[in-house]
């Protein structure tokens, strides 16, 4: 995702996340729609316009539909969803090398 948000800004245009979600905002009047509801949007028109929390949360409880979790598993949650709204995406070096998650145990 980082390639991509890289790509888009240094075309002639600045497709910068920022700039694309002002035109977004102002054509569908919904702010902050996340770049990949755009893309998406963009290539099939039914496809939902959703910030990144909207998506975030969607597939959350998609993941986690019907499972009970623990108070420490529940603040484990909350912490990748937060970290998946801001980056887009999580990997092991995420856990391995971030601050949120390092001082946690990782």
């Amino acid at each position: 995702m980082y390639e991509l948000r890289q790509k888009l800004a240094s075309t002639r245009e600045r497709f910068t996340v920022e700039n694309v979600q002002k035109a977004h905002a102002a054509q569908y009047k919904k702010a902050l729609v996340g770049i990949i509801s755009m893309e998406m949007h963009t290539a099939d028109e039914w496809q939902p316009l959703l910030t990144a929390e909207e998506r975030v949360d969607r597939a959350i409880e998609q993941t986690t539909a019907g499972q009970e979790f623990t108070t420490e598993q529940q603040v484990w949650l909350d912490r990748i969803r937060s970290h998946l709204i801001e980056n887009l995406s999580i990997g092991q070096e995420d856990f391995d090398e971030l601050p949120v998650f390092t001082r946690e145990g990782g």
